[in-house]
C-alpha cells in the first residue's frame, strides 16, 4: 500500500510537471533575464541618486541613441477587407494626433517612422525573415504591435513611443544613454516608451526567444 501510495505520489508529480512544462521554462527564461540583464541596468527611470545612480553615464558621455522616433499604427491582419483596414487606422490616427503632433513639434531634426501593417511587414521580411512567420501568426493586433518594437529598435535604434504618449521636454538630453524605460510596477519592463541604441543585447536576447515563445 505504501509503494503504490508513493508511484501514485510520483506519477502525479510527473504529470504535473509535464502539463506544467512552459511555465516552467517561462520562470527560467525570466529568471535568467533578470540575471543576465540587471533590471536596474534596464530601468533607468530615477535621475534623483535613489536608484541606480552608478549605471547611469553622466551626460556629457558620446551620444549611442540615434535621432529617430518610432510608432506604430497596426491594424487586424484577419480583416481581410483592406478599407476596413485603412478606416481602422486613419481613426487610430486622429485619435491620438495631438499626442503624436507634441512630440513631432519638439523635435524637429529627428526622422519619424510611422510603421504600418504593410511597411511592418516588408520590415521584418527583409530584416528579420526568420521570424517572419511567428510575426505573420499571431492572432492578435496587440502581439505583433509588441514584437514590431523590439525589431525596429534592435536595427535601427532610437525611441519607441506609444501614439497617446505626449511629449513635454525634447528627449535629445536622454540619447547618451544605451537604454531607458520606465520600470513597471511591481516587476517588468514598460514597453510604452524605450530609448536605446541599435543591436542592445537586450533586444537581442528578446529577438532570439521569439520562436521558441510563440505558442
Amino acid at each position: 500500500m505504501r509503494i503504490s501510495t508513493i508511484f501514485a505520489l510520483c506519477s502525479s508529480c510527473l504529470l504535473s510537471l509535464f502539463v506544467l512544462r512552459h511555465h516552467i521554462y517561462i520562470i527560467g527564461e525570466v529568471i535568467y533575464a533578470y540575471s543576465a540583464f540587471p533590471y536596474q541596468h534596464l530601468n533607468y527611470y530615477d535621475f534623483n541618486g535613489t536608484n541606480g545612480e552608478e549605471l547611469i553615464p553622466p551626460i556629457h558621455s558620446p551620444q549611442q541613441a540615434p535621432r529617430i522616433l518610432h510608432q506604430l499604427v497596426l491594424t487586424r491582419e484577419d480583416e481581410p477587407d483592406q478599407d476596413v483596414r485603412s478606416a481602422a487606422a486613419a481613426a487610430a490616427l486622429a485619435k491620438y494626433a495631438d499626442a503624436m503632433d507634441s512630440c513631432r513639434e519638439m523635435h524637429g531634426n529627428w526622422t519619424f517612422h510611422l510603421w504600418t501593417d504593410d511597411s511592418g511587414k516588408d520590415f521584418v521580411r527583409e530584416y528579420y525573415p526568420d521570424v517572419l512567420d511567428d510575426y505573420m501568426s499571431y492572432k492578435q493586433t496587440i502581439q505583433r504591435t509588441n514584437i514590431l518594437r523590439y525589431l525596429v529598435l534592435h536595427h535601427y535604434g532610437g525611441v519607441y513611443l506609444d501614439m497617446d504618449i505626449k511629449c513635454l521636454a525634447p528627449l535629445d538630453d536622454l540619447l547618451h544613454l544605451p537604454w531607458l524605460t520606465p520600470g513597471a510596477h511591481p516587476s517588468g519592463i514598460n514597453n510604452a516608451f524605450i530609448l536605446t541604441k541599435p543591436q542592445h543585447p537586450f533586444l537581442t536576447f528578446l529577438i532570439s526567444r521569439i520562436h521558441s515563445h510563440n505558442i
